[in-house]
């Protein structure tokens, strides 16, 4: 009697990074594009913009605690990742489109134009890469092959990725923007 070889089953593989960072910016956008629409109908709340004198240092550990929130898909397959990142996007939209129905398009290209490519880049790559591996974790532990090491090098690399374009744009905010 012979037995045939047993072969392991084939591995799920998680989204490519490329995907996640097309969804997480469809999340952030749509929900950005809705906000900005729906405070642009809003008449009835006024927006009373306030300068900030927040120095550089404060502006990046605001936006590295908005990384550690992002980084919160780690534990919940990508759930938190989603939660955070589309709240940033709705304040991002209804202060735009408060600013927008006030007729005060300037404020928007010298206080947050110049810094906010930076900043939402930085938030979009590191909410991808968390969705990401959150989800690889979540497919691990599924198919029961945690005791496998985890690949984090990949995810530490982004996040430093994610921290540079943070530290350009706390400069670029705190020395050239007028938020």
């Amino acid at each position: 009697m012979t037995v045939a070889p047993t072969t392991a089953p084939p591995r799920a593989r998680p989204a490519p990074f490329g995907l996640t960072f097309v969804a997480s910016a469809a999340i952030y956008l749509v929900l950005a594009g809705f906000a900005a629409w729906t405070a642009w109908a809003d008449t009835a709340t006024p927006l009373t913009p306030r300068t900030s004198d927040a120095s550089t240092w404060d502006l990046l550990l605001h936006n590295m605690g908005v990384l550690v929130w992002l980084a919160g898909g780690l534990c919940t397959a990508g759930l938190l990742t989603g939660a955070v990142l589309g709240l940033n996007g709705i304040l991002l939209g209804w202060v735009v489109g408060k600013q927008l129905a006030a007729g005060d398009g300037a404020a928007l290209l010298t206080g947050m134009l110049p810094h906010l490519p930076f900043e939402i880049t930085a938030y979009l790559i590191s909410a991808a890469a968390s969705i990401r591996f959150g989800l690889d974790i979540a497919g691990r532990l599924r198919r029961r092959s945690a005791q496998r090491p985890v690949p984090w090098a990949g995810w530490v690399r982004v996040q430093a990725y994610a921290l540079v374009l943070l530290i350009v744009a706390a400069l670029v905010e705190a020395n050239v923007s007028h938020v």
